[in-house]
């Protein structure tokens, strides 16, 4: 008998390690333990054929990302990848935006997301160029810039700001920061943001 049950037992542990390590590579943010939970919804609704077609078996989600009954989750399958939006309902989750390739802010206002939402939604990307930078928004701007110091652990006074970064897994703040912890890339970053931000007017 208990050799039947650590083989069982062993089986079971052999089935479930491939879903386990997917579970494990899948980057949570926002409500992470909600996230979690909600992950297998969100999965079986992004990977079914009706909603983007046929995008493969290995159709998974890398990244999910939930705020109060919305959720912002990046996918990919074997020839296809992208970013959606979708939006509890009840107690099921509905399609609200989404497709291939990148996401902005914007993006999520024109469907029909409150700006509030969608700024604490959606992940800003870590544009680069000017050309990239001008098509931002103020806050999308700030975040960027404000990002960099919050990788290294940087506390901020804005309120808005230390709540966004405080939702994301990675951000852990330091007593011991300092401005001169960032690298010379990082400094032509923030100065690159600071000069678009002023430009658009965003800073005075």
């Amino acid at each position: 008998m208990f050799k039947f049950m650590t083989y069982g037992l062993l089986m079971t542990s052999l089935l479930m390690a491939p879903a386990l390590a997917e579970l494990s590579a899948i980057e949570y943010s926002g409500n992470q333990t909600l996230a979690r939970q909600v992950q297998p919804a969100l999965k079986s609704l992004i990977c079914s054929p009706s909603l983007f077609g046929k995008i493969g078996a290995e159709c998974k989600l890398d990244a999910v990302r939930l705020i109060g009954d919305w959720a912002w989750v990046s996918w990919s399958g074997k020839e296809a990848g992208g970013m959606s939006v979708l939006r509890r309902q009840g107690k099921n989750w509905k399609h609200i935006t989404g497709g291939g390739g990148a996401m902005i802010v914007s993006n999520g206002i024109e469907a029909g997301m409150p700006r509030t939402i969608a700024e604490q939604l959606i992940p800003i990307q870590d544009f680069e160029t000017a050309n990239e930078l001008n098509v931002l928004s103020a806050w999308e701007l700030s975040v960027i810039r404000n990002r960099v110091y919050a990788r290294h652990g940087r506390r901020f006074s804005d309120r808005r700001l230390q709540a966004y970064f405080e939702t994301w897994p990675w951000y852990h703040p330091k007593s011991n920061y300092r401005d001169n912890m960032l690298s010379a890339r990082e400094q032509r970053l923030v100065a690159l943001v600071l000069s678009v931000e002023k430009q658009k007017g965003y800073l005075h």
